[in-house]
């Protein structure tokens, strides 16, 4: 097992079976409450007499202490992720489809597997590549994680014909507020390795709910915001030159000059060393239409 992502609001891993084409194994028992998919290959999962296949276009899921066994009908083993997190985000998550989900110290889910659509399938392939490549980037880890199981519950019970109940919504001031001070943590300190987790407390709210009310009421999500914000920051500092770029992006809490050329080049078409004489007298709006947000 490899662990990719490790926090007290998520842990993201990846796991890979060689085991031989075989039937079942030795009975085993499930550390936590998670959601597995298959990158590649195939097994299946046995729990009493029912039987869970798990492959590519399918999320599998798995309750704390629940007891299962594995047989493998493929020689090559699999490849798969592994998405664990504490109860009171399950909770929240499965709620609005399930109410008696509260009532369940144990087995939160009830559903045993759900569809991995194409909006979910690609944007979980490019979370692994961006963990592995910024592995500094805590708050865009966890804010996509967050939005991709929303969506993978969502889609479990849909495909059971369950939708959402229909619950009132917090008032538009509270939303507003808890956007406004998210906004106001970032800016005072645009540079910190923010994580939702830690926003989320700031702001007396859960990370799911944050995630949603900011990206509701701001129109991006909360990484997206920061990213604009790092990189508003960053033209005054280039202009000025009084200290050099790996400074400027360090100071700016990107993880590498690299990595803040590359954003800076898709946000304003040039790289930040061609931000020199030639280009000061270049009106402000040409240069923040292409912002990220």
């Amino acid at each position: 097992m490899e662990h990719l992502y490790s926090a007290p609001l998520l842990r993201i891993s990846d796991v890979a079976c060689r085991a031989p084409e075989s039937e079942c194994g030795a009975e085993e028992q499930a550390s936590s409450t998670h959601v597995l998919l298959t990158r590649s290959g195939v097994f299946v999962k046995h729990v009493g007499r029912q039987q869970t296949v798990a492959e590519p276009s399918q999320a599998l899921f798995f309750n704390a202490g629940e007891s299962f066994r594995v047989s493998h009908p493929a020689r090559h083993g699999d490849d798969c992720t592994v998405v664990s997190a504490p109860n009171d985000l399950w909770l929240e998550l499965i709620a609005p489809y399930d109410s008696s989900v509260r009532d369940r110290e144990r087995s939160l889910f009830t559903l045993r597997r759900g569809p991995l659509r194409p909006e979910v399938l690609l944007p979980y392939h490019r979370l692994r590549h961006t963990i592995r490549r910024e592995p500094q980037a805590a708050l865009e880890v966890e804010e996509t994680t967050l939005r991709l199981l929303g969506r993978m519950i969502r889609d479990a019970y849909a495909a059971h014909g369950v939708t959402p109940a229909r619950r009132p919504g917090a008032p538009r001031r509270a939303r507003r507020d808890i956007a406004e001070a998210t906004r106001l943590r970032l800016a005072r300190a645009p540079e910190h390795h923010h994580s939702l987790a830690e926003l989320a407390r700031a702001a007396e709210t859960s990370p799911f709910h944050l995630a949603h009310v900011f990206r509701r009421e701001v129109g991006v999500p909360i990484h997206r915001y920061l990213l604009s914000l790092r990189l508003a920051l960053a033209l005054d500092r280039l202009l000025d030159r009084s200290v050099g770029l790996s400074a400027i992006a360090y100071s700016l809490g990107f993880s590498s000059h690299s990595h803040f050329t590359t954003l800076f080049r898709r946000a304003f078409g040039l790289s930040p060393s061609e931000l020199g004489p030639a280009h000061r007298g270049a009106p402000a709006v040409t240069l923040r239409k292409n912002l990220p947000a």
